[in-house]
């Protein structure tokens, strides 16, 4: 069983998700967690606290989980991230994660929301951003070798990053997982353009 703490958390995160942090209303996120305020201030002294802790947490444990580890441990960097990317257009990948085409992208939801906001949420939500894309960027240092002349490692790890966010959006415009899975499909024939 969640302790309350988690509950919060876990809460706060599909209410940041669904509907924005402005959206979202504290004492309907403290009913559904089975809290009150008192809860609530136990761990946390701020609606704010507990969003961004939810950010760090949550969409933390995701990067590393679905990002950081697999990248890092393989032995086929550039497989394992065509494999990441094709699985990433996958409904089933995507409601696994508790993610819905229809609200796309929860980071990048929350960086066009909160990043000017507030520095505790641009801090939190650029130190995720940039660990993502530095695990990218290392996967394809570690195929240097296989990789154009030309290729600069760093920007076209951040145009990989940019390239699914971007894919996201789109779904999220359109309402579309067809699309979603198309445009994956041309992001790794642009990968797939880096070799020699």
């Amino acid at each position: 069983m969640k302790d309350i703490r988690q509950n919060l958390i876990d809460t706060m995160f599909e209410s940041l998700y669904k509907e924005g942090y402005n959206g979202c209303n504290l004492n309907a996120i403290l009913k559904r967690a089975g809290t009150s305020k008192g809860g609530m201030y136990h761990h946390f002294d701020s609606k704010q606290n507990l969003a961004v802790t939810a950010i760090e947490e949550v969409l933390g444990e995701y990067v590393y989980n679905y990002w950081e580890k697999p990248l890092s441990e393989s032995e086929n960097p550039l497989q394992t991230l065509y494999e990441l990317i094709t699985a990433l257009a996958d409904p089933d990948t995507i409601n696994g994660m508790g993610l819905d085409f229809h609200y796309g992208c929860p980071l990048n939801n929350l960086i066009q929301e909160l990043s000017a906001m507030d520095e505790a949420f641009a801090s939190v939500l650029k130190g995720i951003f940039t660990r993502w894309e530095q695990s990218v960027a290392q996967a394809l240092m570690r195929v240097r070798k296989n990789l154009r002349i030309d290729v600069q490692i760093e920007h076209a790890a951040s145009f990989i990053i940019a390239s699914i966010e971007g894919c996201f959006s789109y779904a999220k415009v359109y309402n579309s997982e067809d699309d979603f899975k198309h445009l994956m499909e041309q992001l790794i024939a642009f990968i797939k353009s880096l070799l020699r």
